[in-house]
């Protein structure tokens, strides 16, 4: 009985050394809880601070760094020296740099608290595309930037129009100031139905393969793949990876170091089936030596309404000897690109027509001004396109001149390689 008296005593007494070490435990534990709790609503409380900050300090400086765009705006269109010219450009550039990293942190800042905005609405698809890559590509001094849309997109799409223009923006904007020579190229097309799929292609120095995985992480600069002296916050990919997900979209890229990347993004959009009447209606020639702006250039008359026929070389069309057109577009070979030689290929085109010649402008031929002809700088809106024409062949008809024998275009429609 006294062994069973003591075994009873030590399990009594082991329960009880058990149950104080529980209760001081779950002591230790509840005020674990309040330390969390009160870290986690102060936590709020610094994140909330946070976002009226960025949000009040990003209105402060904005609204002072518009003044300073529009003056410097302005200021560049009065008479200045070459000198003064160039350094109201580097105020104007500096500014606009830093009104898009305000920009970038308050996106980001958004997109962390929810309340970004998605708004979607109808709206003409082909000219948000037109008006975003005209706007940027003139940030390309050396190379071409090609926009080339397929003709069975419909123009008139459900989304959201300023998100799909601040993500191609971002894509397009990393292209330009990563890409010293070659070419890019913009490339939509319709994989399904109801899906669009938009490429942003450049021949710059690629990523390097230790980046990729981390490419669209907040805040990420890659020193090594950076070729300017452009500054930013490393949030463009992040943000637009962001957007392109509350779209019910993806995001991708495909990079080789030395040879280029393509940055691309998908989305489903809900076509407005709103028949769209011709922009114009006309038969014109192509001639660029360059089959990627070639094509792109083709497609986008077509979609406006002309007929075209296309050639490589002025050589290819001159022996072919297309007749009954209205306008030849012709970009020049830059390697070429002496007086002489454009202005003899251009009076040997004259031999045999007297069609209107617009002359094609890029990043690589800016100096056409000689000319006596029309210009044209590439990319440009469809609308810009038809006008242009419209004002070259009106002030044709305006004019007297013996009249042509009209017959149909051979290969009209088809592009000649």
């Amino acid at each position: 009985m006294a062994i069973l008296q003591k075994t009873q005593q030590y399990l009594e007494h082991q329960v009880d050394n058990a149950t104080n070490q529980l209760r001081v435990t779950l002591k230790s534990l509840e005020e674990k809880n309040r330390s969390l709790e009160s870290a986690h609503r102060l936590a709020v409380a610094q994140n909330k601070i946070k976002s009226q900050f960025l949000a009040h300090i990003s209105h402060e400086i904005r609204t002072p760094m518009s003044g300073i765009i529009g003056f410097a705006d302005l200021l560049s269109k009065t008479k200045l020296t070459r000198k003064q010219a160039e350094q109201i450009q580097l105020v104007k550039n500096s500014a606009t740099n830093l009104m898009t990293i305000v920009n970038e942190i308050l996106d980001h800042s958004s997109l962390e608290s929810g309340k970004f905005k998605i708004n979607f609405k109808s709206f003409n698809f082909h000219e948000c595309l037109e008006a975003t890559v005209s706007l940027l590509s003139t940030q390309a001094k050396t190379v071409p930037v090609i926009l080339d849309i397929d003709t069975n997109i419909l123009a008139v799409i459900y989304n959201d129009p300023i998100r799909l223009q601040q993500i191609l923006g971002n894509l397009l904007g990393n292209a330009i100031k990563f890409t010293r020579q070659g070419r890019i190229i913009i490339r939509c097309r319709q994989i399904e139905s109801q899906s669009l799929l938009v490429s942003i292609s450049d021949t710059g120095p690629g990523i390097p393969q230790k980046h990729r995985q981390e490419l669209f992480s907040p805040f990420l600069q890659i020193n090594d793949y950076t070729l300017s002296h452009e500054i930013g916050t490393g949030l463009g990919l992040t943000i637009s990876k962001n957007i392109i997900e509350r779209l019910r979209g993806t995001i991708g890229v495909v990079t080789q170091e030395n040879v280029g990347s393509t940055f691309w993004f998908n989305f489903p959009i809900i076509t407005v089936k709103e028949k769209e009447d011709p922009l114009c209606q006309y038969t014109v020639i192509v001639i660029d030596h360059l089959k990627l702006r070639r094509n792109a250039l083709h497609k986008q008359l077509i979609r406006i309404g002309c007929r075209v026929c296309s050639f490589s070389t002025a050589a290819a069309f001159i022996k072919h000897k297309p007749y009954a057109f209205d306008a030849i577009f012709f970009t020049p070979v830059t390697s070429s690109h002496h007086t002489s030689h454009l202005q003899k290929t251009l009076n040997l085109i004259k031999l045999i027509s007297t069609a209107p010649i617009i002359l094609i402008q890029d990043q690589t031929n800016q100096a056409l001004e000689m000319f006596n002809h029309t210009i044209v700088a590439l990319p440009c809106r469809s609308a810009f396109l038809a006008s242009t024409l419209e004002s070259v062949l009106g002030r044709r008809q305006a004019q007297p001149s013996q009249p042509e024998e009209k017959a149909p275009v051979r290969h009209s429609g088809r592009r000649r390689q």
